[in-house]
């Protein structure tokens, strides 16, 4: 769980003698916001896709795009923002992918 966490170990010696000791444990929400797969359904993206790399472009005559995105880390999430009434010329749309402790990395 993220937060303070208590893990209690209890030790037992040859004479019997209990005790326990409490650790706690302080886990952080993760800030990681990168894909772990992108790619666009009948396209190439380019370059080939890399979870370090930001900006990609392709080539398209449809008004929208079937875009799949996986973030790195099950608990992120993401929303694709611009990806309606592509017009002829330079559009852009963004991934936004939002980490558990709310930092955010864009693509696309």
């Amino acid at each position: 769980m993220y937060g303070e966490n208590i893990i209690a170990v209890k030790v037992i010696s040859t004479d019997n003698i209990e005790r326990t000791y409490q650790i706690k444990v302080t886990r952080e929400k993760s800030n990681e916001a990168r894909l772990s797969m992108l790619s666009v359904t009948d396209h190439m993206i380019d370059p080939t896709f890399n979870m370090d790399t930001k900006t990609y472009s392709l080539e398209t005559n449809k008004s929208s795009l079937d875009i799949n995105a996986v973030p790195l880390d099950k608990d992120a999430t993401y929303v694709i923002l611009g990806n309606e009434k592509l017009v002829n010329g330079i559009n852009s749309i963004i991934i936004r992918v939002t980490a558990q402790d709310r930092s955010n990395n864009m693509r696309l």
